[in-house]
């Protein structure tokens, strides 16, 4: 099982699968006027 250099996103869902589920769910439910990284 070898990441494709053309697949960056396939190594990360790999081991980071959720923390992109909750980056993406997180940037879809915060408002743009709450743009604090600290929230």
């Amino acid at each position: 099982m070898v990441p494709k250099p053309g697949s960056p996103f396939r190594f990360l869902m790999e081991g980071s699968d959720i923390a992109i589920l909750q980056t993406l769910h997180r940037l879809s439910s915060t408002p743009k006027d709450s743009g604090n990284l600290g929230g």
